[in-house]
């Protein structure tokens, strides 16, 4: 008996639906998240992040360097 029989006879294929289905359930609720208009002023503000001139670094309070 071969590795290849015993996995076929096991019936795993079921696993992978179920993992396709959980997977597809999940990118479907984070794309919903992210193009809600409730949240549109959270990315417009996180898009500008990159270009603030009023960044100011963290500073570590042991040796007072910036990190």
């Amino acid at each position: 008996m071969r590795l290849s029989d015993i996995m076929s006879r096991m019936g795993l294929a079921s696993y992978a639906e179920v993992g396709l289905i959980i997977f597809l359930a999940v990118f479907v609720a984070v794309v919903i998240h992210v193009y809600r208009k409730g949240n549109q002023a959270q990315w417009e503000h996180a898009s500008m992040l990159p270009l603030d001139d009023d960044y100011a670094p963290v500073r570590n309070p042991r040796t007072g360097d910036s990190e």
